[in-house]
């Protein structure tokens, strides 16, 4: 059944500084987030974006249509509430991060080597910019990182900063790898560099086989989570 919206309540939309940071307003009433907490925001251009998607809002709220409000009500509601459950989240995924588990040689020598150039450059960046030593191996199943992937990783999620975080946790999430969300937030790789590792392996067997309709579907929908979260931080 599809969920009734709700209608457009207010008629004009402002921002103005507050507490440090700077609040948009409708009908000069401050507004908050969906649980009810102040939306006090870190910089002008980020709420200049979030006034922009408030008042583009017809006769009904489309929430699918305000992405960068979304990002900034869950780093106020989840992520700095919920702060040390998050980052523990992520430090998990490099137990088992994307970029650690590779084809060997013999079973597909060329998507073997695809993924020790793009994959393998990943490694080397989290081992120069963190410290993190991630262990490669064949195959698909789990095994067992050395203890100091963990330590280091720690050091690196909790550097991030409230705000990133949100970013930093939707790549990680939606790519299964906590080394390209960090790359990916620190701007070493923007969305298209990063769709083309998180994919790496998808991409090539479609060269191979085909593309398959809902495969791209799903892609396509990353990207556009990923498009917003990297805008989100450009706002910041």
């Amino acid at each position: 059944m599809e969920q009734k919206r709700a209608k457009r309540f207010y008629k004009t939309v402002s921002y103005a500084a507050s507490q440090g940071g700077f609040e948009v307003s409708l009908d000069e009433r401050a507004l908050k987030t969906p649980a009810k907490a102040p939306l006090i925001l870190p910089t002008e251009t980020l709420t200049t974006a979030i006034a922009a998607e408030w008042d583009a809002q017809k006769e009904e709220i489309a929430p699918e249509t305000m992405p960068i409000f979304s990002l900034a009500a869950t780093a106020i509601d989840r992520v700095m509430t919920q702060r040390k459950t998050l980052d523990d989240e992520l430090i998990g995924f490099g137990e088992n991060d994307l970029i650690s588990y590779r084809c060997s040689k013999e079973e597909d020598p060329l998507l073997a080597a695809r993924e020790a150039e793009k994959w393998g450059a990943i490694q080397s960046w989290m081992q120069e910019r963190y410290n993190v030593p991630f262990a490669i191996f064949d195959g698909i199943m789990p095994q067992a990182q050395p203890a100091s992937v963990a330590q280091n990783l720690a050091i690196a999620v909790k550097g991030i900063d409230d705000w990133r975080f949100v970013s930093l946790y939707r790549a990680t999430t939606l790519t299964g790898s906590v080394s390209l969300g960090l790359a990916f937030v620190a701007n070493h790789l923007d969305v298209a560099g990063l769709m083309a590792h998180a994919f790496l392996d998808d991409l090539y067997q479609e060269e191979k086989w085909g593309a398959d309709e809902w495969a791209i579907e799903r892609r396509t929908n990353i990207e556009a989570e990923l498009k917003d979260a990297a805008h989100f931080m450009a706002l910041l």
